[in-house]
């Protein structure tokens, strides 16, 4: 089907003309998909809601609205079992209250559950054929298993709709985009690049959370070798200095040399290259040596043993 076949389709019926008889998502619809409390004011009375039956795709991971046609929707003529059943919803223009929210809210289209048809066609039986007056809650509760949704009227506010009047979504277009995302193979493209693309940005993320955590959990070794010095052992040195020998045979003993007041470390060159990064940025610092900013290891000990040759 194409873009613009799609686009002079109608779903679903005025709310007020549903009898509640048996019988989507889209860029533009929300849905309460979580247990809690959720509040909202609606902006739309009661016969200006739309009520429609609508598919769920496993496969596309997307629910669109139902043609009302059995012989011809792909939904009702799917072989996934689950897909072929409809379920009713309620489509309105309204705000979610959120309590943990400075702000008053945005205007969305909201999908209501139709199994609340009956409940919101009492209250606004009720209360003068409006659902605008006071704002309403829809509970959402899963036991064992099953999800089922309650609802409750609080109390009457003073409540302006009429400036949020060019905020309003257009219920069938909204629908017919549910289905273009749902049927139109570029849209379907479109979303499961969309669908790659944030799965990568997931992964990159946990691989960088990862790769902190384990440099945070390195600990810093100590050098590979020994301060001999008997200042060392009595107290610390404020500079060490650094000499940088080739290997060689252990020497004949000799007199104990006169005391100094610096340290002196003997290093060969196969130590400082066996060392780590924080043992060589350790080395920097004793010789009285500016610690370069790069992280290579490799350049690390080179620079180290130029400096010192």
């Amino acid at each position: 089907m194409t873009e613009a076949a799609i686009e002079t389709m109608t779903f679903g019926v005025s709310a007020d003309q549903d009898t509640g008889s048996s019988g989507g998502g889209g860029d533009y619809i929300r849905y309460i998909n979580k247990e809690g409390e959720f509040t909202f004011r609606f902006l739309q009375d009661f016969n200006q809601w739309t009520s429609y039956w609508e598919h769920y795709s496993n496969a596309k991971r997307a629910s669109y609205p139902c043609t009302g046609q059995k012989r011809s929707c792909p939904g009702c003529n799917s072989e996934d079992e689950k897909e072929a059943k409809a379920s009713k919803k309620l489509l309105v223009n309204a705000i979610h209250i959120d309590p943990e929210s400075d702000g008053e809210g945005y205007v969305n289209l909201w999908k209501m559950p139709g199994g609340t048809l009956d409940d919101f066609k009492r209250y606004s039986r009720l209360d003068g054929n409006s659902l605008t007056k006071r704002p309403f809650v829809v509970i959402r509760t899963k036991k064992d298993g099953r999800v089922s949704y309650s609802t409750d009227k609080m109390d009457r506010e003073e409540f302006n709709t009429a400036k949020y009047a060019d905020q309003l979504q257009d219920h069938q277009k909204a629908l017919n985009e549910a289905y273009r995302q749902a049927w139109d193979p570029e849209a379907l493209a479109e979303r499961e690049a969309d669908r790659k693309a944030a799965a990568k940005r997931k992964e990159d993320r946990e691989n960088e959370q990862a790769a902190e955590e384990a440099v945070a959990e390195t600990p810093e070794e100590a050098p590979p070798f020994e301060l001999q010095s008997k200042e060392e052992r009595e107290a610390a040195a404020p500079k060490a200095k650094l000499s940088l020998v080739a290997p060689e045979p252990e020497p004949e003993p000799e007199p104990e040399p006169e005391p100094v007041t610096e340290e002196e470390v003997t290093l060969t060159t196969e130590s400082v290259r066996k060392s780590t990064i924080p043992q060589l940025k350790k080395l920097f610092k004793m010789a009285g040596l500016e610690v370069p900013e790069y992280e290579d290891q490799k350049d690390l000990a080179n620079q180290l043993i130029k400096l010192l040759s």
